[in-house]
């Protein structure tokens, strides 16, 4: 247990190293051992440590560890300590993470192979592990959030990877300057929550929010929460501060399956759930936080049913799948949230990574329509789309997603909240239809482009194999349990258990027979007439554009900041102060120019003096 700080050690080391190596001699195998070497020690060391773990975790179901860094800061009774902590939830997210990490590692080594900032690549990568390490492993806020931050500058490091076009850094920009926002709010929450219990550390938050009655305090709680969730709502994506995510796919294709699935969109989400016994005394809040997810999940997949960027699909269908975990948490359904965070890591890794050799055999072709028949040539890539695919859309009984989002929709009826379960069906009707729609048109019907796709066995082959088999219920045999950390939830009786796993299943199963019917039964005929109409087209227009939010947003935030700096520039001011600057420097110089001159006089009649003293001295005063 003592080695968990080698978690973070290694990855930072891989960091230290990719980066000093910038312009030497170094090989792209030399960096291939050190950027993914670095990751599978991570991986390793979290092997033994897990191992250890629930060695005493068995015994004693209570069990957590802590490890003590080094103390920070110390001032009078304010005090922090950077210590990492570790019980059944961080250990849980720590395998997540340096699994699912040392996977995209091993696979973009074959993927990024030959790009020029290959270095730099793998330099960013192991940086980004470390930070949400840290996130994961903290035993306080102050902690965390260091973590959180340096996730957002990876997140715009990575994102801007091609920073040679402006369209990639400005998409960067719009993923940092947005997650700022949350991340302002969550310094907000530190500093009421610090004034609250006089103390940042989860465990000692825990024990003294048992205590909390005054009603004032309550107050100075809520609005404590409503801060974490705004931060939460920022890093996760969700409404309304998600439209950085869909522009974020301009970085390479391994960076979308790590943020997606092992990284910073699942932050928000383990915030929340980290500090559940804070939202526990604010109910409120929590509702809100089901009713973001829920409006998230429809809006999100209605737009993913019309994208024809195969990134920009799956893209949506993170925050539509993120919508689910809100949900989740909206109903105290904690468990169940944490249970889909990590399913969904397996089959959102793999569709992205499937994805990623799809563009690449298609010579960097993103749009599904123009694919096609892919699915003899690469086998391999479609059998990843489709278990990854029908474990997204909740597929009965093979795959693991079907069992993660079924326990959140039978959280939704046991918290009497059927207006979630409502939106949870939609979801799942609406998922199937998009995911199938891009499985149809990628992989079946005539084939539109000659793929060009070879892969390595190893590199390339064991990742997506890997994932696959964790997409099917094998994910669900290797999950831990978290009754004992969080409060009990009410459960259905097995026959109501039963009716709602039997209408999600045709839920499910009507939304693959309609993309069927759609994209490869009637070849586009119902498509085509319902686009060409005026409120077919519409309606299409209006969710290519994700429901017009970043027009919206453009139009009263960032015009409104050009129109204020318009209006500056023209301050009867701007003209008196830069000829006063200008009158300022002249004078300084002047004087400057006057002093040297008056010190050369002094020098040069202090040298005549001196000759003339010592010419005294030697001929007249002899």
């Amino acid at each position: 247990m003592s080695l968990l700080y080698l978690t973070i050690l290694f990855p930072l080391i891989g960091f230290i190293l990719l980066t000093c190596s910038r312009g030497t001699w170094w090989s792209d195998r030399l960096t291939t051992i050190i950027g993914v070497g670095s990751i599978s020690l991570s991986a390793i060391i979290t092997c033994l440590v897990t191992c250890n773990f629930y060695n005493e975790y068995i015994q004693h179901t209570s069990y957590q560890f802590s490890q003590i860094l080094w103390q920070w800061i110390s001032i009078e009774d304010f005090s922090i300590t950077m210590a990492l902590h570790l019980d059944i939830l961080s250990v849980s997210l720590l395998c997540l993470v340096t699994g699912i990490g040392f996977l995209i590692h091993l696979y973009a080594s074959w993927y990024m192979r030959g790009d020029r900032g290959y270095a730099r690549f793998f330099a960013y990568t192991n940086l980004f592990i470390a930070s949400m390490i840290v996130l994961l492993l903290a035993d306080n806020l102050v902690f965390m959030y260091i973590g959180w931050e340096i996730v957002g500058l990876c997140s715009y490091l990575l994102i801007g990877f091609y920073f040679h076009d402006l369209k990639n850094s400005i998409a960067a920009t719009k993923a940092f300057v947005t997650t700022r926002i949350g991340d302002v709010l969550i310094i907000c929450a530190i500093f009421f929550l610090y004034q609250q219990f006089g103390t940042l550390n989860f465990n000692e938050m825990h024990a003294l929010s048992n205590n909390m009655e005054d009603s004032s305090s309550l107050i100075l709680l809520q609005s404590a929460t409503l801060f974490l969730l705004g931060g939460a709502i920022a890093k996760s994506a969700q409404i309304p501060l998600h439209t950085w995510l869909i522009d974020a796919m301009v970085g390479p294709t391994p960076i979308s399956a790590l943020i997606h699935s092992a990284t910073m969109v699942t932050a928000g989400v383990y915030l929340i759930v980290r500090t559940y016994f804070l939202f526990l005394l604010t109910p409120n809040v929590l509702y809100c936080i089901g009713i973001i997810g829920a409006i998230t999940l429809l809006l999100s997949s209605f737009s993913a049913v019309v994208q024809k960027d195969i990134k920009r699909i799956l893209a949506y269908s993170t925050m539509s799948q993120i919508g689910y975990m809100f949900l989740a948490i909206g109903v105290k359904a904690w468990e169940s949230a944490i249970i889909h965070v990590i399913i969904h890591a397996f089959f959102k890794a793999l569709l992205f990574l499937s994805a990623g050799s799809v563009i690449l055999a298609c010579n960097y072709e993103k749009n599904i329509f123009r694919m096609g028949g892919l699915r003899n040539s690469m086998p391999l890539i479609y059998l990843s789309f489709l278990i990854g695919g029908a474990s997204l859309a909740a597929f009965p009984i093979c795959t693991s997603g079907f069992y993660s989002k079924e326990r959140i929709l039978l959280a939704t009826v046991a918290d009497g909240k059927t207006i979630f379960l409502v939106c949870g069906l939609l979801g799942a009707f609406l998922t199937a239809i998009y995911i199938f729609r891009l499985i149809f048109l990628v992989f079946h019907g005539e084939e539109k482009i000659s793929p060009s796709y070879s892969s390595n066995r190893i590199q390339h082959d064991i990742p997506l194999i890997v994932l696959l088999l964790f997409s099917t219920i094998i994910g669900v045999w290797i999950l831990p349990s978290m009754e004992e950390i969080f409060p009990k939830c009410h459960w259905l009786p097995v026959s109501q258990k039963r009716g709602i796993e039997v209408i999600s299943s045709i839920i499910s199963l009507l939304g693959i027979f309609v993309a069927y019917k759609l994209w490869l039964g009637g070849p586009y005929r119902i498509v085509s007439y319902i686009s060409q109409s005026r409120w077919g087209g519409f309606l299409l227009s209006f969710w290519i554009q994700g429901w017009g939010l970043d027009r919206l947003y453009h139009a009263i935030f960032i015009k409104t900041y050009l129109r204020i700096t318009r209006l500056l520039s023209n301050d009867p001011l701007t003209k008196p102060i830069p000829s006063l600057l200008y009158l300022i420097n002249f004078l300084e110089h002047y004087l400057i120019k006057s002093e040297i001159i008056r010190i050369s006089v002094h020098f040069i009649m202090m040298l005549v003096g001196l000759v003339i003293m010592t010419a005294y001295l030697l001929f007249i005063g002899v």
